[in-house]
């Protein structure tokens, strides 16, 4: 599926876990990845160009800088970021229970359905993880409301998926770019681990909605009702730290 976004002028092309595989510029992509006039994209066998009217191929595709291995290097900043991950709950136990088919079909159905509800609020889909995908917006390009309509939307759509799943998101600085290898935006920091290690302590509280305190706080003037769930040992950070749900 190709998006375009006309605040940005960005074009995209997202593979939601098909089998064969979607490449660009013959990089293997997972997830939403940009694309560009005269970009190269490949679908199990077939190869396409995406051409967009009246671009330059010269203009348009400059060689990317790459280190010794072939990785991809950009340059780094710190960005303000709204970090959303979606993971599919007892995905072990679920995939047990269900033929290999039936698991992988209901995956990529609540793939679909999740991508569909976070490009509607100008998300980006980012990674595709085993049981789960990494979306993200900046927060100079969305707005809080924005961000809580994903979360309202998401949290409607538990109801009707066809697996169960949790929501979590966090908002902080996070440090945008280094290697790059698949397309998609690389980030790291201590606002970025803060929200991977949030997962798995949290989710103790068989709460499906988990918000942090900062993400909260960003949202407090939206339509979103928030509650607190309580504090929370974050392993690697100091303190109980406050999360809420909806």
């Amino acid at each position: 599926m190709i998006t375009f976004d006309p605040k940005t002028m960005i074009w995209q092309i997202i593979d939601l876990g098909s089998t064969n595989g979607t490449y660009v510029q013959n990089t293997r992509i997972a997830g939403q990845t940009r694309i560009r006039g005269h970009s190269e994209i490949k679908i199990g066998s077939t190869v396409y160009q995406f051409v967009i009217e009246g671009t330059d191929p010269t203009s348009i595709i400059q060689p990317p800088i790459t280190d010794e291995s072939g990785t991809i290097i950009v340059g780094e900043e710190e960005v303000n970021t709204w970090l959303l991950a979606l993971d599919i709950c007892g995905s072990t136990k679920l995939s047990r229970e269900l033929s290999r088919p039936e698991f992988t079909q209901r995956l990529n159905e609540w793939r679909r359905g999740a991508t569909r509800v976070i490009n509607a609020s100008n998300g980006v889909v980012n990674e595709l993880t085993g049981d789960g995908m990494i979306a993200f917006w900046y927060a100079a390009q969305a707005s809080p409301q924005q961000v809580a309509d994903a979360v309202q939307g998401l949290a409607t759509y538990q109801n009707s998926a066809p697996v169960p799943y949790r929501i979590l998101l966090h908002n902080g600085v996070v440090i945008k770019g280094g290697a790059l290898a698949s397309g998609n935006e690389k980030f790291s920091g201590t606002e970025y681990n803060f929200f991977f290690k949030s997962e798995k302590p949290v989710s103790a509280s068989g709460e499906t909605v988990i918000i942090s305190s900062e993400a909260a706080t960003e949202l407090a003037n939206t339509s979103l009702k928030l509650r607190s769930i309580g504090g929370f040992d974050i392993p690697g950070f100091s303190g109980k730290r406050e999360f809420f749900s909806i």
